[in-house]
């Protein structure tokens, strides 16, 4: 949204400068009405300093969660939200939860390889109609194993970061089910796991499962990049991360992670 409107601005100032100039042409010594749209094109000029402000500061930590979700015009499986905006250098923070009886994952490929794979075994594949065999187990499946996403680890990939750290908006304690009367939010580890709701695979055949899963990656590439869940990505399962160039970065380069590597092996 903020880019949107940087743009807007941006030609809003590029009109307003182009009238005055016709109002020099056409309208001599209306001095009055070019001292109004003088101040128009300041206050347009303030509007796009405040733009570029939001995509010149130091590093946030940012939360997100993403649920699996099916209610759109298709019926299909979507992430809701199918967008995630950030800017250069900012820690995200990802949920991401399903109730559903298939397996789902959470995958960005290059430049980040980041994957929450919330795969419990008995869930069903749909790509080969048959039920997975363990947790989070990929089965020699996934083709993104050779881009270095783990085939075994719940939550994996070159840019996660080390477990630990606590989310910054406090969560229902079991983020997968419905919040219940009396509950308290709290704060949740990212803890780099694939939590389950149901462990058994009989339960899982005949009940819908609930998983989360919770990782951490630092945005450090500027870029539009697609996330998608390996099962479902050729029905629509996929969206967007929007990451907007940050001057900050260009001062501060390692602060925005520019030049770091995989702080976790996988």
């Amino acid at each position: 949204m903020g880019s949107a409107a940087l743009a807007v601005a941006v030609i809003a100032v590029i009109i307003a400068f182009a009238a005055i100039g016709v109002m020099y042409s056409t309208l001599g010594t209306q001095s009055s009405e070019l001292s109004t749209l003088s101040g128009q094109v300041n206050s347009v000029n303030t509007e796009v300093s405040h733009y570029f402000a939001t995509v010149n500061s130091a590093p946030r930590t940012i939360a997100y969660k993403v649920d699996w979700c099916n209610k759109d015009n298709t019926g299909q499986d979507r992430f809701c939200p199918g967008v995630i905006v950030v800017n250069q250098g900012d820690f995200v923070q990802l949920l991401f939860i399903h109730n559903d009886t298939d397996a789902h994952t959470f995958t960005l490929l290059t430049p980040y390889f980041f994957q929450i794979n919330d795969s419990a075994a008995g869930m069903h594949n749909f790509l080969t109609n048959q039920f997975n065999a363990g947790n989070c187990s990929n089965a020699g499946s996934y083709a993104q194993e050779k881009a270095n996403i783990s085939a075994v680890y719940c939550v994996s990939g070159n840019s996660l970061l080390s477990p630990g750290q606590d989310m910054v908006v406090p969560q229902n304690p079991n983020p997968a089910v419905a919040f219940s009367n009396g509950s308290t939010p709290i704060i949740l580890k990212v803890d780099n796991m694939v939590h389950f709701d149901n462990t058994s695979a009989a339960a899982i055949n005949s009940t819908v499962t609930k998983i989360w899963g919770i990782g951490s990656f630092q945005a450090s590439i500027p870029g539009v990049y697609e996330y998608f869940c390996h099962y479902h990505v050729a029905n629509g399962m996929f969206g967007y991360l929007v990451v907007l160039p940050n001057g900050y970065c260009s001062q501060n380069p390692k602060t925005c992670g520019v030049n770091s590597t995989s702080t976790v092996s996988t």
